[in-house]
């Protein structure tokens, strides 16, 4: 038997994605493309795996980029882009304005600090308008390691690659003022604590 197999790798931009943020080899605000690069292989034209994807915000302008960290962050990004592209041309005010970068730096750059001055800025104070991704928040809900997207619970396998399904891990809720992270709870803590109070495991600092 003869198999068809093969490889590539693909860069994208989901739905066109768009997200407002500062540039700072522009120095100033501007649109900045959501996008992805990854790895993939195939059989008879079928991918069938996926790996070293890397993800990242780039400006439109001059193509300065910031990483993104993981799925969860470019999901944000991607909600963020369904609020943010939709006002584009209603001229939108400053305050909301920084708002959306406020967003981006809280949920999709996890930047606790610069997060707080946009906010700060939009007269808001620490209050993100963009919840984390609805997809993979619960426990009950499936999730392919190698597509890194969710998919139905009652699926055992993958429909895009045929990986086995795993329970997909909550989303931390990183709420401002919780700029800790247990990685063992893999929950958010407040700034001031050094050790998780369930576990013992020393926290991590998102900013």
């Amino acid at each position: 038997m003869v198999f068809l197999w093969g490889g590539g790798s693909k860069s994208k931009n989901p739905d066109e994605a768009i997200v407002p943020y500062l540039c700072n080899r522009c120095g100033n605000l501007q649109n900045f493309a959501v996008l992805e690069h990854y790895k993939y292989g195939h059989v008879y034209g079928i991918r069938i795996a996926k790996w070293n994807t890397t993800r990242w915000i780039e400006c439109l302008e001059c193509s300065f980029s910031y990483s993104i960290q993981d799925v969860y962050s470019f999901n944000s990004a991607k909600e963020i882009s369904s609020k943010w592209k939709p006002i584009l041309g209603t001229e939108p005010e400053v305050g909301r304005i920084f708002q959306f970068c406020g967003d981006v730096a809280q949920t999709v750059l996890r930047d606790s600090e610069t997060a707080k001055k946009f906010y700060d800025l939009a007269g808001v104070g620490d209050v993100s308008q963009s919840q984390p991704p609805e997809v993979a928040t619960e426990l009950s809900e499936k999730f392919c390691e190698s597509c890194e997207e969710p998919r139905p619970e009652e699926d055992s396998f993958c429909s895009n690659c045929g990986n086995t399904l795993i329970f997909a891990a909550p989303t931390p809720n990183f709420e401002p003022g919780f700029s800790k992270h247990c990685d063992s709870c893999e929950e958010p803590r407040p700034d001031e604590e050094v050790f998780c109070p369930s576990c013992g495991t020393e926290l991590t600092d998102l900013g």
